[in-house]
C-alpha cells in the first residue's frame, strides 16, 4: 500500500513525542512579499534539506528524520544534511513505512 509521506509524517510525530522523544514538523522553503512601496524580497525558511521532523531523543540526542513514500530516496541536499548530522553525533533516520516509524519509536 503506498501511503501518503503527510501521514507518515504525522504518525511519526504523534508516536515519537508519545514515547518521550521532543520532535516537531520542520518547515523549510522559500517564499517572496511584495511591501507597500511594490518591493519584492524573496526569503528562505529554515535549513535547505533538513529533514522533515527535527527534535530530541528521549536521551537529548538531537535527531533528524527524512520521511519518504516507500521506496523514495532523499535528495543530494537531504542526504547531504543527515551526513552532517551523524558525523556531529546526531541520529539521522529516513522513515517510508509505519513499520520503520514503529522501529524508530522502540530503538530507544
Amino acid at each position: 500500500m503506498d501511503i501518503p509521506e503527510k501521514y507518515i509524517q504525522n504518525y511519526t510525530i504523534s508516536l515519537l513525542n508519545g514515547r518521550g522523544w521532543f520532535v516537531w514538523r520542520n518547515n523549510t522553503g522559500t517564499a517572496s512579499t511584495t511591501d507597500k512601496n511594490g518591493k519584492t524580497r524573496q526569503w528562505r525558511a529554515g535549513i535547505k534539506g533538513s529533514g522533515d521532523i527535527i527534535g530530541m531523543t528521549p536521551k537529548g540526542q538531537f535527531v533528524t528524520i527524512e520521511c519518504k513514500r516507500a521506496g523514495k530516496k532523499p535528495s543530494i541536499f537531504q542526504q547531504s544534511f543527515m551526513d552532517d548530522v551523524s558525523r556531529r553525533g546526531g541520529m539521522a533516520v529516513v522513515v517510508d513505512s509505519i513499520e520503520k516509524a514503529d522501529k524508530l519509536a522502540d530503538s530507544l
